[in-house]
């Protein structure tokens, strides 16, 4: 080695050991006499405390702790913007742990960690974080209640139930919570705290108008609607479960419906509630009451959207929902309705309640020019026999009327296809018999009682 360069290195090696041994000779000075100093260069949480006194510290430490816990903080996202408290945020400040550290700043470790510590704090600054704590379950939590505020479902492309106009597809928004945690996360260590910018992303919808329009679902085809009383209230729970149920299925050329797969079982585990229900020709109490006022309406919009039916059955007794002939009962298990899409582009089932009324539309490809219509004819009509149920309670021989009968019918149903004004094609749908429900009368059985005669 050139004795210029070896004078070089013993230079830059005293310089090292000189500037150590003055920055250890400081720390001693600050850690002597009336309980020690800050170091200089020491800043908590963006606020000057190098050369403080441990009481000064302790001071300054118990202020900034006040100041944190109530400082506002402004969140934004886009043109929102909140205003929190880091204290709401979860963000907590022990005045003893603050003061803590600004003073163990040079004072722990060996004698080589104090004094890099000591250089840092001297040429460059030594930040103390005026956080000691976050509860990241809180802050987590206060986040994600924005999410109410930001997020945004994205819309798949439909169309109304009732008036048929294609609904066009929107974009959604999700608030990042994990990025925008992170985000607030980085910003809790100043004082003097910078707005944060929550994080965002889009979500796509996953249906477009664009692809309904490209499978050849275009516009209403058919739909039928019913009304029910919305006042009983179990009954109406059931009619919204079964329409939501089926609403939004596609049934692709040559596919087969099923309203039992689709609906599923009728029990309390699959959301269902104890309803008036048509069991053996009465009206009881049934889990899933009212089932079959959306299976009833499903049928008539898939008769005049023209599908071929391939399993249905009648009530035993008339429903008073649909007329005769145009009702469809099920029961998981045994009974089903199904129907097939014979037509060559898929068919959209979408069924909507709006107050009173169940609503069943069916979009597709409508041919044009052609019409279905439903026609029902009365083979006879069946009188209501009468039904005595004996009650002691009355005089012997007195009679009451407790229920009214109906008469039942018989009843056959067509759908008639008409193209260009004419019949193209007439087809037997059901054949059906529904019973009459007796009139029940209450005869007495007791004893007439005959008042005394005064003498």
């Amino acid at each position: 080695m050139r004795p210029r360069a070896v004078t070089i290195v013993l230079t830059a090696l005293i310089a090292g050991a000189c500037l150590v041994a003055g920055t250890a000779f400081g720390a001693g000075v600050f850690f002597c006499g009336g309980g020690g100093r800050v170091a200089p260069g020491v800043d908590l949480g963006g606020i000057e405390v190098g050369g403080a006194t441990r009481a000064e510290a302790a001071e300054i430490a118990s202020r900034v702790a006040r100041l944190v816990s109530g400082k506002p903080v402004v969140l934004i996202h886009r043109d929102q913007q909140w205003e929190r408290s880091l204290g709401s945020l979860g963000v907590e400040c022990d005045p003893a742990e603050l003061a803590r550290r600004v003073m163990g700043v040079g004072r722990t470790g060996n004698i080589a960690r104090r004094a890099r510590e000591l250089l840092q704090a001297a040429t460059a600054g030594w930040r103390v974080s005026a956080v000691t704590r976050v509860d990241e379950v809180r802050l987590f939590e206060a986040v994600l209640a924005l999410a109410a505020e930001i997020n945004i479902e994205a819309r798949n492309a439909t169309f109304e139930v009732r008036t048929g106009r294609a609904v066009p597809e929107r974009e959604g928004r999700r608030l990042d919570v994990a990025e925008s945690v992170r985000r607030v996360r980085e910003a809790l260590d100043l004082v003097e705290r910078p707005a944060v910018f929550l994080e965002s992303r889009e979500v796509r919808p996953v249906t477009t108008l664009r692809d309904l329009e490209d499978l050849g679902i275009r516009e209403l085809v058919a739909s039928y609607s019913t009304t029910f009383d919305p006042g009983v209230e179990n009954r109406a729970h059931n009619i919204r479960l079964a329409s939501g149920r089926i609403s939004g299925v596609m049934v692709r050329p040559g596919e087969e419906f099923s309203f039992n797969e689709v609906v599923g079982p009728r029990t309390r585990e699959f959301g269902f509630r104890e309803a008036p229900e048509i069991v053996e020709d009465e009206f009881r109490p049934g889990v899933g009451g009212g089932v079959c006022q959306v299976s009833s309406t499903l049928y008539n919009a898939v008769l005049l959207a023209n599908m071929r039916i391939t399993a249905r059955q009648n009530h035993s007794r008339l429903t008073g929902y649909v007329p005769p002939g145009r009702d469809a009962t099920v029961y998981y298990g045994s009974q089903d309705l199904r129907f097939r899409n014979v037509g060559s582009a898929p068919v959209l089932i979408l069924s909507e309640v709006a107050g009173s009324g169940l609503t069943v539309s069916i979009f597709g490809d409508r041919p044009e020019g052609w019409e279905v219509r439903i026609v029902t004819s009365h083979l006879e009509t069946i009188a209501p026999g009468v039904r005595e149920v004996p009650d002691d309670k009355l005089a012997k021989g007195e009679r009451v009327v407790e229920e009214e009968g109906a008469p039942g019918c018989e009843v056959v149903t067509e759908r008639l296809v008409i193209i260009g004004g004419e019949v193209a094609r007439r087809e037997v749908l059901s054949r059906d018999r529904y019973r009459p429900r007796d009139t029940v009368v209450r005869v007495g059985t007791g004893h007439v009682s005959v008042p005394l005669r005064a003498n």
